[in-house]
């Protein structure tokens, strides 16, 4: 079966909050699938893996339309400074240590 250009794709991912940390959410993505039937497989074969299995309500399946923009149309932020009451986590991170610590502006 050949695709056309403006067929659907499904995007797979899951996500869930971390505990103990109000307002984070941590995520994965999955892949993307040429039907919505190969999305929710896909996604039961996931429900049965470690991290997944602790969480098999965090999967979503959202449809993506091909060639068309969705986010960012007008470009976007970055943010500099960490509030450390909302991620402090962050600080222990490896990212942080090579990125952030000990640098100015």
């Amino acid at each position: 079966m050949e695709r056309r250009i403006d067929d659907n794709l499904f995007s797979v991912y899951h996500d869930y909050d971390i505990e103990n940390y109000e307002d984070h959410e941590e995520g994965r993505f999955i892949g993307i699938f040429d039907s919505k039937e190969k999305a929710e497989k896909i996604i039961e074969e996931y429900k049965k893996l470690p991290g997944f299995i602790d969480f098999p309500d965090g999967f979503c399946i959202d449809k993506v339309q091909v060639n068309k923009k969705t986010e960012f149309k007008d470009g976007f932020i970055t943010i500099k400074e960490i509030d450390m009451d909302v991620a402090p986590w962050f600080v222990k991170s490896e990212y942080y240590k090579q990125n952030f610590k000990n640098k100015t502006d």
